[in-house]
């Protein structure tokens, strides 16, 4: 596990390689589109074979429109259900469980509009798990996401803000998360702070990632010199 950004390359620009966690997917139709396209035309052409009535044309159309808006609409909430139960066991603190969940999310759901906060959600996963550089990696890419998306995220855009403070803090790039942290409202930059110092619990930091801030603390208590 790498625990410190390569310095040849700004770890607030760092973004993931993997496609499913990429803030910019490639445009083009997924196998399950072209399927869902193949059989409107099979039903199309068929109806129209069957009776040569335009009656029966635009009435099939129309009840295939619907059911692919129905489908459309439970598999996006379906997606909501299982992002706020993975939500769920990370709070319980089973951290394996919920970052299976949000993999899963970030890979079955590329064109879902909640992505990029099953991607940030990924990412505090990682965050917890002591993986720093992968956990900015994400946040990077939510947030280039939430840029670009037509979708007002509200708190999930100051949420991943934070975590990208947090992270420049626990690696010692205070300048960095400053520039941050200027975009939100003091109450809200708070938050940081409490992190920090709040013991090990719900409000504070996990395990091995307090670990890493305790050991830059004490490092820097020990050189008081500079």
């Amino acid at each position: 596990m790498t625990n410190a950004p390569h310095p040849e390359e700004s770890l607030t620009r760092r973004l993931p390689q993997e496609p499913h966690y990429q803030p910019l997917r490639p445009v083009g139709y997924r196998p399950s589109e072209i399927a869902t396209l193949g059989l409107l035309i099979l039903i199309v052409s068929l109806a129209w074979w069957l009776s040569q009535s335009l009656l029966v044309l635009v009435l099939s159309i129309l009840v295939f429109a619907l059911a692919s808006t129905a489908h459309a609409y439970w598999r996006q909430r379906h997606a909501r259900r299982q992002n706020r139960l993975a939500e769920a066991l990370l709070e319980a603190g089973n951290l394996e469980e919920a970052s299976a969940s949000f993999e899963e999310l970030c890979l079955n759901y590329l064109a879902h509009p909640m992505h990029p906060i099953f991607v940030m959600n990924r990412g505090v996963a990682m965050l917890w798990n002591g993986e720093l550089e992968r956990a900015m990696e994400l946040f990077n890419s939510a947030s280039e996401s939430m840029k670009l998306s037509p979708i007002r995220f509200g708190s999930f855009r100051r949420n991943v803000k934070l975590h990208r403070a947090l992270v420049l803090i626990l690696f010692g790039q205070d300048a960095d998360a400053e520039e941050i942290l200027k975009t939100v409202k003091p109450m809200h930059r708070a938050r940081v702070e409490t992190v920090l110092k709040s013991p090990k619990g719900h409000d504070g930091l996990p395990e091995k990632t307090r670990e890493l801030w305790l050991k830059r603390t004490s490092k820097n208590e020990e050189q008081p010199g500079q």
